[in-house]
C-alpha cells in the first residue's frame, strides 16, 4: 500500500511554506520549500472572502510552488499567522455546560467585536490545565469565516481537499514535542517570531497550559522574552523552566547564546530533525533552518 502523504501550508512573513510528510513506520518529511506571496496574511487576512480579488494569485502561486517541489499530496492544511485571529484566555465559571457554555462564548467574543454575529466567526476552546477550582481557565479561538471561505475557495481551485485549519504557533508546538520527547515531563517556553510579532506559550507535560501574544514586538525579542518570563513566574502551576525553544523566520541565530545569557535558560532554536526524517531529496539549506519550517512540518504531522 503507497504512504499517505499529508501537506501543510504556512503563511508567514509575505511567504508561503509548505512541508509534505509520508506517514510509512516512520514519518519522514520528504518535501521542503517556499516561494515569495503576494498575499500579506497578517495584514489581509480579516478582510479575505471567497470573492476576494487575491483567490486567483494564490491558487496560482501555490499551483506553482507544488509543481516545482513535486509535491503529490491530495490534502492540503494550513496553518496561519495569530494576527487576524481572534484569541484570548479567561476564566469560565466551571458549572457552565454545553449551550451556557457556547452562550458565554459568543458573549466573550461579542465583548471584543460589538458588530460580530454568530455566524461571522468560527470558534473552538479548550480547557487549560489548572489547580484553580473556582474557575476553569479557558482558550478560545476565532476565526473569521471569510478566511474559511478564502481558503476553502483555493483549495477547490488546486483540486486538493481540505483537511485542517491552524493557527502556526500551535501546529509548531506538534513539532516541538516530536522532536523533544524527554521533555515530555518537564516545562518549557516556545517562542514564535515573526516579523508581526511573538507568540508564547508554556508547554507543561507536552501541554500547553499558556499563552499569550505581542504584536509589533519582533524587534525587542529579548526585552519581550523577560517580559514573559516574568509573567510564567506568576503562573501557579508552572515551577522551574527546562528551556526556551524559538520557532519562525525571525529566529536571530547569531544572538541565541546571548539570549541565553540575558534570561539564565538554555535558548536554542526548534529543531525539527531531531527527531524526524528527511528525506534524502529535501533542500539541505532550508532543512538547516527547520526552525522556521516548524508550523508547516507540525501541521502536516497533525493532518497524519
Amino acid at each position: 500500500m503507497k504512504p499517505i502523504r499529508q501537506l501543510g501550508v504556512s503563511f508567514c512573513d509575505n511567504r508561503i511554506q509548505i512541508a509534505e510528510v509520508e506517514q510509512d513506520k516512520q514519518p519522514t518529511v520528504a518535501i521542503l520549500a517556499e516561494q515569495d506571496s503576494s498575499l500579506d496574511f497578517s495584514n489581509e487576512g480579516a478582510s479575505l472572502s471567497a470573492d476576494h480579488p487575491k483567490v486567483s494569485s494564490t491558487i496560482e502561486e501555490l499551483a506553482s510552488l507544488f509543481k516545482q517541489a513535486g509535491t503529490s499530496a491530495e490534502q492540503i492544511s494550513y496553518a496561519l499567522p495569530t494576527n487576524p485571529l481572534f484569541i484570548h484566555t479567561f476564566p469560565v465559571d466551571p458549572t457552565l455546560e454545553d449551550e451556557e457554555l457556547k452562550e458565554y462564548l459568543a458573549w466573550e467574543l461579542q465583548q471584543y467585536f460589538p458588530d460580530a454575529g454568530p455566524k461571522d466567526f468560527i470558534t473552538d476552546a479548550h480547557v487549560i490545565p489548572s489547580k484553580d477550582k473556582d474557575a476553569r481557565r479557558t482558550f478560545m479561538v476565532g476565526v473569521r469565516r471569510g478566511i474559511v471561505a478564502f481558503l476553502q475557495k483555493v483549495t477547490a481551485g488546486l483540486k486538493m481537499k481540505l483537511q485542517i485549519v491552524d493557527i502556526d504557533h500551535f501546529s509548531s508546538e506538534k513539532t516541538f514535542k516530536a522532536n523533544y520527547p524527554e521533555l515530555k515531563k518537564e516545562n518549557a517556553v516556545l517562542f514564535g517570531v515573526g516579523k508581526s510579532g511573538i507568540d508564547a506559550s508554556v508547554v507543561k507535560n507536552h501541554e500547553m497550559v499558556d499563552y499569550r501574544s505581542y504584536p509589533n514586538a519582533a524587534a525587542s525579542l529579548g526585552s519581550t522574552m523577560t517580559q514573559y518570563l516574568n509573567h510564567v513566574k506568576q503562573l501557579d502551576d508552572v515551577q522551574n523552566v527546562a528551556g526556551l525553544y524559538l520557532h519562525g523566520n525571525q529566529v536571530p541565530s547569531d544572538t541565541l547564546t546571548a539570549l541565553s545569557s540575558e534570561t539564565g535558560i538554555k535558548t536554542v532554536s526548534v529543531d525539527a530533525f531531531r527527531k524526524l526524517i528527511a528525506a534524502g531529496s529535501v533542500d539541505k539549506t532550508l532543512a538547516a533552518e527547520s526552525h522556521r519550517f516548524a508550523a508547516a512540518i507540525g501541521l502536516a504531522l497533525r493532518a497524519s
